[in-house]
């Protein structure tokens, strides 16, 4: 197992830098749910059909 102690380093590098995107996607996700919430709730539009209209109208 000598080639797990050179890449160990690298993989906590790789996987961390993935864990700090993931946390990023979803925040940015989450704040375009909020910053859209208002505009769904005044349409009267359910969640799925407002979002699905929303991306195939782009």
């Amino acid at each position: 197992m000598q080639i797990l102690t050179g890449i160990t380093p690298f993989l906590v590098v790789f996987f961390s830098l993935a864990a700090i995107a993931a946390l990023l996607v979803l925040g940015a996700a989450g704040a375009f749910l909020v910053r859209n919430r208002s505009l769904r709730v005044r349409a009267g539009t359910p969640l799925v059909p407002y979002y699905r209209g929303l991306a195939l109208s782009h």
